[in-house]
């Protein structure tokens, strides 16, 4: 009789999983986190998409050419153009998404988050650390686990959904069998680590306003509140950006920014 866990592992002994890892400007990042995902000799495919990476990512993606499944976006188009490109591409129905920047990457957190889709029966599940164990974070993780067939239809509108990617992938699983796990020893390098102050405020800023306007999508928006989210995408002062995150009429939105924020000031705030 064959097992679920045989059906799971292809004829080199390999989990019949696509890891999927979109790339944007890691160079500080990606060589190890490559080198250690294929030293793992787990996955059955690897597709890593450089999304218009401005630094030296692309050179050391190319690297890796032997092990990897390389797609260039040679335009920035954002994480979910990207995570779309690579669900497109792969051959596997189970898909995991990892972030280019982690480390202290480890086999048995990423079988954490494997093993529920592939032999339990979820539709998918979130990966976390400590520093998300915020609801808030938690539902912002990059680390995903789900059924390529799942996604399909949802292609079309993550091309679309930049930075907002994962708000509308909760969103469209929010019915479906999934879990958060917590990662014993994966973290990740935050923005402030891998660019100048100026540069991941300004990274950081553009990734809330995306998140919130897919959000959006959802929620009804008042022009008031769409002008304000255009006007924090100019703001270089903090304290103004919460001041004007406070001023946001519709709630969900308000609270979601000000959850966002405390993030930055979490990490900004011991590096002064």
């Amino acid at each position: 009789m064959i097992s679920l866990v045989d059906m799971n592992e292809n004829l080199s002994g390999k989990v019949n999983v696509s890891l999927i890892v979109p790339v944007f400007d890691e160079e500080k990042s990606i060589q190890k986190f490559l080198s250690d995902i294929i030293n793992f000799d787990y996955f059955d495919e690897i597709i890593c998409v450089n999304d218009g990476s401005g630094d030296r990512s692309l050179e050391v993606l190319k690297s890796f050419d032997d092990n990897i499944n390389l797609i260039n976006l040679e335009i920035n188009q954002g994480k979910g153009k990207a995570l779309a490109e690579g669900v497109r591409t792969a051959k596997n129905d189970t898909i995991l998404f990892l972030d280019a920047d982690l480390y202290d990457l480890n086999l048995p957190d990423i079988q954490i988050m494997v093993d529920p889709v592939l032999k339990e029966g979820y539709d998918y599940i979130i990966g976390y650390w400590h520093e998300l164990s915020m609801l808030i974070f938690k539902k912002l993780s990059g680390q995903r686990v789900y059924h390529r067939s799942d996604l399909m239809p949802l292609i079309s509108k993550m091309e679309r959904s930049r930075y907002g990617v994962e708000v509308l992938l909760n969103d469209a699983f929010k019915d479906k069998k999934g879990k958060y796990v917590y990662f014993n020893k994966v973290k990740h390098l935050e923005k402030f680590d891998k660019f100048s102050m100026i540069d991941s405020y300004s990274r950081f800023i553009q990734e809330g306003v995306e998140i919130a306007l897919e959000l959006g999508k959802k929620e009804v928006f008042s022009i008031e509140d769409i002008r304000l989210l255009n006007k924090i995408r100019e703001v270089r002062s903090v304290k103004e950006v919460i001041t004007l995150v406070k001023t946001i009429k519709n709630k969900r939105i308000r609270e979601l920014l000000e959850d966002y924020f405390k993030k930055y000031l979490y990490y900004v705030i011991p590096r002064k």
